[in-house]
């Protein structure tokens, strides 16, 4: 997708408006969120042939958090936890990101015309390729929860966000904590944004607390009539891909890798257009890489 020059200034504009906190708060609470829900059968297992291509990443730069396809230039992006942002295609190090708040950059998305939007402690940021600044956009605690005086000092993190070019959606899996983050988890969302100002849009409540998104990818944009976001998703939950269905709620595993795959952990996913394949951020034992994962291979 390349980005209108109207939209761009409306982003643009938006970024100066901080964040006024996630939205109103539902009419009845919290009540009125969706309740996503496990379902479907035993996932299929996929072995190290499952995967086409494996590119080594260079652990100088650390384990990686994320990765992203820019829509408009298929330009494939790797960031790590230590804020190294590089193109996996030359090997050009980037402007390093660094998050704001000086917590963890939990995973990036390409939004096209050297645009990503990064997610960090509390809130997600929109970043240009040229200069690595994070500009606050949108915010990961919900309207309903921002007066709770039940709440003491709560953190979210997103380790998971995901673009729609067609609606101009961003999603997020954010986790919230306690205490600045040392205290007890206490929820697990989905929520959707609207690219141009970052407002909240709908927000899901995750089958459990513990059910945590390493990559996650748009697969359809759903129903435009439902008076809500209703998307078809592809998600990582630990070594298992699952299938989140946006219209009844429905979260479905239906792939997991197997430990001969050397994989232990999916740290982001993006979309490969042209391979038509899910590249993969890979921690392994021995350091990490980039996988590519053809969506035949899932049955998508």
């Amino acid at each position: 997708m390349r980005t209108s020059l109207p939209l761009m200034l409306t982003i643009l504009l938006g970024l100066f408006a901080g964040c006024a906190g996630a939205g109103e708060p539902p009419p009845d609470g919290r009540q009125d969120m969706l309740q996503l829900r496990w379902t479907g059968d035993e996932p299929v297992t996929l072995g190290p042939d499952a995967f086409v291509g494996r590119q080594a990443l260079d652990p100088i730069h650390g384990p990686p958090v994320g990765i992203a396809v820019q829509p408009d230039t298929g330009r494939r992006l790797v960031l790590t936890s230590f804020g190294v942002l590089q193109d996996l295609d030359t090997e050009e190090l980037l402007p390093s990101l660094e998050e704001p708040n000086g917590g963890a950059l939990g995973d990036i998305v390409g939004l096209g015309d050297g645009l990503l939007a990064v997610t960090g402690m509390n809130d997600g940021y929109l970043v240009s390729t040229s200069d690595g600044v994070l500009r606050q956009h949108f915010c990961f605690l919900p309207g309903w929860q921002e007066n709770d005086p039940g709440l003491q000092d709560p953190m979210q993190l997103a380790r998971a966000l995901g673009f729609d070019a067609e609606r101009e959606r961003l999603y997020a899996q954010p986790r919230m904590w306690e205490n600045g983050g040392f205290g007890p988890l206490t929820d697990s969302f989905l929520s959707s944004y609207a690219l141009s100002d970052g407002a909240d849009l709908t927000w899901w409540n995750m089958p459990s607390t513990e059910v945590e998104a390493g990559g996650m990818i748009v697969l359809d944009a759903g129903p435009n009539d439902m008076g809500r976001d209703a998307p078809t998703l592809l998600l990582s939950v630990g070594m298992t891909f699952a299938r989140l269905d946006g219209v009844t709620g429905e979260l479905e595993p239906f792939a997991r890798i197997a430990p001969e795959a050397g994989i232990l952990d999916v740290a982001g996913m993006a979309y490969d257009a042209p391979n038509d394949a899910v590249l993969i951020a890979a921690v392994e034992a021995d350091g990490a890489s980039v996988r590519s994962l053809p969506l035949a291979a899932l049955g998508l």
